[in-house]
């Protein structure tokens, strides 16, 4: 049994759907600047997309998902950054 079979469906869902979301959320940065935003908006939206909500969005997945899920996810996101880099480094050679 994996370390995210021990909790609730509901909370590995939303866990790791804030994990994602963290992790995605700066790179939607420049739809800030696509859709017009104006002035102190757009400053202050790219502030909080680039530093204060994916740390926050963590944070509660770690409290969703536990000690355990969180060893589990991070190990899952190292061993599937590794294949990637081994994939970009023999396309290089």
């Amino acid at each position: 049994m994996s370390a995210l079979g021990g909790i609730a469906p509901w909370r590995r869902r939303t866990g790791i759907t804030l994990f994602a979301l963290g992790t995605v959320l700066p790179a939607l940065i420049p739809l800030i600047y696509m859709a017009g935003i104006d002035g102190w908006l757009a400053a202050t939206l790219t502030a909080l997309f680039s530093f204060g909500l994916p740390e926050v969005l963590w944070f509660l997945a770690a409290i969703f998902i536990g000690r355990d899920g969180v060893k589990h996810l991070w190990r899952h996101v190292r061993v599937r950054w590794h294949i990637l880099l081994r994939r970009v480094r023999g396309k290089r050679r």
